[in-house]
């Protein structure tokens, strides 16, 4: 059978699953790509390609829904950062394989558990700490972040991290108030979009002649 008819088989949602466990066993890596990716494939299929020795296939077996728990947890030690990036964003992926990948040694693994919406407060608290500041500014993003988390990171020492939690519509007002006193114009500019500006503007603690004479905000 040529290649394309193959993968074409490989693709097709109303492959038989005999089949598609043949095409599993396909000498050609895009065959079991697109049998990974298939939404039909068995789960025991599904854990024999994780172990393929294409980059590629184990990636697919990743996104697949269906794939089980187990081997999840297994590609969560796979020696690709990217196999393990993507299980720290799949949504099926368990809190315990989550706070393992928080101390993962590359910043992209990291920056999928911050990215989580099932990554514990605790664990994103952590991450709040993180060496990189793109994990921070992450974090600063997850709506799951705790407040007093968003008022640590509002004094981060990057302006791209605070310039996040000045957008963060969950920064309490406190911590706003002191971001529209920040040295970075940008900001500043951002605190003044957050929906809860207009309390900032209510507490009677900013500084209008300062800020206007800063940057044009509409006060």
């Amino acid at each position: 059978m040529k290649l394309n008819k193959r993968i074409k088989l490989a693709r097709d949602h109303n492959t038989p699953v005999e089949t598609l466990v043949e095409l599993s066993r396909d000498g050609n890596y895009k065959v079991r790509e697109k049998v990974a990716r298939n939404l039909n494939t068995p789960v025991e299929i599904l854990n024999l390609l994780s172990k393929d020795k294409r980059l590629d296939v184990r990636s697919v077996v990743v996104l697949n829904p269906n794939t089980s728990v187990k081997t999840l947890a297994e590609l969560s030690r796979d020696k690709d950062r990217d196999v393990r990036h993507y299980v720290s964003n799949n949504p099926n992926t368990p809190v315990e394989i989550l706070n393992l990948l928080s101390k993962d040694k590359m910043w992209e693994v990291r920056k999928g558990v911050a990215k989580s919406p099932n990554t514990p407060v605790e664990t994103l608290a952590e991450l709040s700490r993180d060496r990189d500041y793109v994990v921070r500014s992450v974090v600063a993003q997850n709506p799951n972040t705790s407040i007093k988390t968003l008022a640590e990171l509002g004094r981060d020492r990057d302006s791209e991290v605070r310039g996040v939690v000045a957008q963060n519509p969950n920064t309490p007002v406190e911590a706003l108030i002191e971001l529209s006193r920040d040295e970075s114009l940008w900001v500043v500019h951002y605190a003044s979009l957050n929906p809860k500006w207009m309390k900032v503007q209510k507490s009677g603690l900013l500084d209008v002649a300062k800020l206007a004479s800063k940057w044009l905000i509409v006060l």
